[in-house]
């Protein structure tokens, strides 16, 4: 089982200032140090962050598979769901087996690092991503606790 986080150059992010939730930022996913889509990757963290927190409460509601997708255009990273376990693959990567709790801390953890530039932008948009991330929590929770299949929330 591989570890995975969601890399984001700090000193980019210190300049970041969005102006819109489309606005690009450096950030990649790594799985043990080998970064997917590839390293230097320029997203909308305002757009998929959301879009890969509902992706993952797929997950969590039971579907075997779900593709994380890029704002501009990346391949997907494909997550798919076997006997409780988690595989992540996408060209030319994986399939690697990957913990439930390690891809929604990643994402959690990316959500809460970029929250407060947006925070600068518009107030309500940094509440959804503070509500993404509570969103988290709970199904980290749930899926370490049990095996079930069924939504808490």
């Amino acid at each position: 089982m591989v570890s995975c986080k969601i890399v984001i150059p700090t000193e980019l992010l210190m300049s970041f200032r969005p102006t819109h939730q489309h606005e690009g930022l450096f950030f990649w996913w790594e799985f043990d140090g080998v970064p997917y889509p590839f390293e230097d990757h320029a997203d909308a963290p305002g757009v998929v962050f959301g879009w890969w927190t509902s992706q993952l409460m797929q997950l969590s509601y039971g579907a075997r598979a779900t593709p994380l997708v890029f704002f501009e255009g990346a391949p997907a990273l494909v997550l798919t769901q076997e006997d409780n376990r988690i595989f992540a693959s996408g060209e030319g990567f994986g399939p690697v087996e990957v913990e439930w709790e390690s891809l929604a801390s990643a994402l959690q953890q990316a959500i809460i690092t970029v929250a407060p530039a947006f925070e600068q932008m518009d107030r309500a948009w940094a509440k959804r991503f503070r509500e993404d991330a509570d969103r988290l929590d709970e199904i980290k929770g749930y899926r370490k606790n049990t095996r079930k299949k069924q939504n808490p929330i």
